[in-house]
Order: structure tokens, then C-alpha cells, then sequence
């Protein structure tokens, strides 16, 4: 009996049923993995089709944790999703819950989260980042004019004019000059501290709750490729990589709207998907 099982978003196979409980041991293949063969209908998690060495045939009524992977009569499991779960796996199971793990990745059934809804998603994230940039520059700027407005009253204090030399002398370019530059500098300062600021922002929000406050709005959430949540290496990899897809005129976020499981350039080089946690 030949098996296939899906790996970052790829099918891998054919393996013989004995290299498919290898490649489980091994760590290879877990529960939440999505395995196939000839005969199956759809594709199922490998913890609802695994069933332990010596185990019996399943009986009529019979179903399997696909935590345990043991058989179970329906009054002594639980529903989740497609699936099941045992009793003594419900803990484990509300456990994975609370730390990310969604009952569509239990079941192997992700629904992925489209272009559209995520663009609203970064646009509450991109507005909520600006506000924590904006207001402390605003604050800055406004004490910094009445510091100059006052210096100029009483001349006390007043920071001495610049002397670009020959740029524009006796004609006033040269003042015309330099607030040029500084104005290009000041806006340059103002990118850098917005992307860093977003950066942080959204390594923190990934790397604890799995998802943003935007995406939190819509119920998305950001999983490994087993359905998992990532970890905070994992979401400032995906963090810095979300840079580059911005460099690049906005195509790395437009790809998403292509993808079959709606990745932008950022979730291909992370290994990460988004999806909807309801």
C-alpha cells in the first residue's frame, strides 16, 4: 500500500505503509500532517489514520482519536471538525488550542485567508503603527517650534543661521537649501523608525498570540505548514522578509491574490500560512 503525504504545501511519495510509520518516528510526519492513499476519498491528518501495532480491526461504531490513533466507540469521543478525540487526548487538545493550534488544522481542512481581507487586516495594523509613530512626532515638533518661537522673541537662545558658503550667497537659496535637506533627512528618519517600529510590532503580536491585532479583527491567524503556531524566530524571519515584499512595488502581497493557498512572497520564504481561526 503506497502513502503520500504533504509537506510545506507539496506532496511527497509514494512510501510504503512501513517507511510512512518510519518517517512518523523519525518526527518526519505528525499527527497533524496531511497523508493520502488509493481508496481515500480526501486527504485526512496522519493521526486519524495511523492506528498502533497490533491493534484490531476497527469494529462497526468505532472511530479513531486522531491524537492517539486508538479506536474508540462514538460515546467515548468528542468531535472536532471531520475528526475525533478521545477522552484522555481532550486536554492535550485544549492545550494546543490555547497555544494556536486551530480545529481546522486538527482536521486538516485550513480555509486560507484571501487577499482582500487581509489588506484590510494591513490596513488596521499599518494605521494602528502610525499612530504610535505620529503622535510622539507630532508632540515633538510642536515643543520644538514654540522652543524656537520664543528663542526668536528674546533672541535668547537662537540657534545661529547655517553658512552653506557658495550655495546661493546673498540670495537666501542657500536657507532654502538646507531646510531641503532636512526635510529629506527628517523623512528618511520617519521611514526607518516606522518600519522598525512595525517590525517589533508585529514579531511581538505573531510570536504571542499568532496573530495580529488586524487580523485578529477578521479572525485570521498566522500557522506553520502542519497548522501550528509559530514561533518568534519564525515571525521575525517572516517580519523581515514582509520588507522585501513591500520593495518590490506591493507584487510581493499581490501573489496572494494568485496562490492556491493565498501566500504572499513573505509566507512563501517563512513557510507560513494564513488562515481563518474560527
Amino acid at each position: 500500500m503506497n502513502w503520500y503525504y504533504a509537506e510545506a504545501g507539496e506532496q511527497r511519495g509514494p512510501v510504503t505503509e512501513t517507511e510512512l510509520s518510519d518517517l512518523a518516528k523519525a518526527g518526519a510526519i505528525r499527527d497533524a500532517t496531511l497523508v493520502w492513499r488509493e481508496g481515500m476519498v480526501n486527504w485526512q491528518p496522519y493521526g486519524q489514520v495511523k492506528r498502533p501495532a497490533n491493534t484490531p480491526p476497527a469494529r462497526v461504531g468505532e472511530v479513531v482519536c486522531w491524537q492517539c490513533g486508538k479506536m474508540f466507540s462514538r460515546e467515548e469521543v468528542i468531535p472536532v471538525g471531520e475528526g475525533w478525540v478521545c477522552a484522555t487526548c481532550k486536554p492535550i487538545y485544549l492545550q494546543r488550542l490555547k497555544e494556536g493550534a486551530s480545529v481546522a488544522g486538527a482536521a486538516g481542512a485550513h480555509e486560507y485567508g484571501g487577499f482582500w481581507i487581509r489588506f484590510a487586516a494591513k490596513f488596521i495594523d499599518n494605521l494602528i503603527v502610525a499612530v504610535v509613530v505620529l503622535v510622539p512626532l507630532i508632540i515633538f515638533f510642536v515643543a520644538l517650534g514654540l522652543t524656537n518661537s520664543r528663542s526668536a522673541e528674546g533672541n535668547f537662545g537662537a540657534v545661529p543661521a547655517v553658512d552653506f558658503g557658495w550655495v546661493g550667497r546673498g540670495d537666501g537659496s542657500g536657507a532654502l537649501f538646507g531646510q531641503a535637506i532636512m526635510a529629506q533627512a527628517l523623512s528618511l528618519l520617519f521611514q526607518l523608525i516606522f518600519v522598525a517600529i512595525r517590525t517589533v510590532y508585529s514579531t511581538f503580536f505573531l510570536g504571542k498570540y499568532g496573530a495580529t491585532p488586524g487580523k485578529m479583527v477578521f479572525k485570521l491567524a498566522v500557522v506553520d505548514a502542519s497548522g501550528g503556531k509559530i514561533s518568534y524566530g519564525r515571525a521575525f524571519g517572516r517580519s523581515c522578509a514582509e520588507i522585501l515584499s513591500q520593495m518590490i512595488c506591493a507584487i510581493g502581497y499581490i501573489i496572494a491574490a494568485f496562490d492556491d493557498q493565498k501566500r504572499t512572497l513573505h509566507d512563501h520564504m517563512s513557510n507560513t500560512r494564513v488562515i481563518h481561526n474560527r
